[in-house]
């Protein structure tokens, strides 16, 4: 198992304090116990930047997530990091692959967009029409990533029997 930082550990320490459990239930009572990707029960909060943390959190840094979600979404965090450094990236933008996105998405999220679009995941996400557009779009928001790898890109000029093939 990695060990972590020094900076982590503080971070883990302030997420046991009671300033962060007073911080936590007000971004409950503000939002609500509604997960922000998913609209399921959600009790995780979630910080969206650390640039403000140790109680000086704007509500805006929050959000509430599920702990499907908030599993899903670090996941894809530390892939992408991994990533980067890999590739000594300076802007920290995150990416996927279709195939990385299917494995991070957990079975609700999985779910929601299959019946959102009344096809099978893989085929919606690697479908280059407007609903395979705006499938990958949905996904990239439920695992908070800025862009797909690769896959499939639009072509609204596909016909019906074009269409049709491909997805079968």
């Amino acid at each position: 198992m990695k060990e972590i930082t020094h900076k982590q550990a503080i971070h883990r320490q302030y997420l046991q304090s009671p300033l962060w459990r007073s911080v936590r239930k007000n971004a409950l009572i503000q939002f609500g116990e509604i997960c922000a990707k998913c609209g399921g029960y959600g009790t995780d909060v979630h910080h969206l930047t650390y640039e403000r943390v140790g109680g000086n959190e704007l509500i805006e840094d929050l959000q509430v997530l599920c702990r499907d979600c908030h599993e899903a979404l670090h996941t894809i965090e530390r892939s992408t990091q991994r990533s980067n450094s890999k590739q000594k990236i300076g802007k920290k933008r995150k990416g996927a692959t279709v195939g990385e996105i299917i494995s991070h998405l957990n079975k609700k999220q999985k779910e929601i967009i299959e019946k959102t679009f009344l096809c099978p995941l893989f085929s919606i996400l690697n479908a280059p029409t407007i609903d395979g557009h705006e499938s990958r779009e949905m996904a990239k928001k439920m695992l908070d990533i800025d862009f797909i790898l690769g896959g499939a890109k639009l072509n609204p000029f596909l016909s019906k029997k074009e269409l049709t093939s491909y997805i079968n």
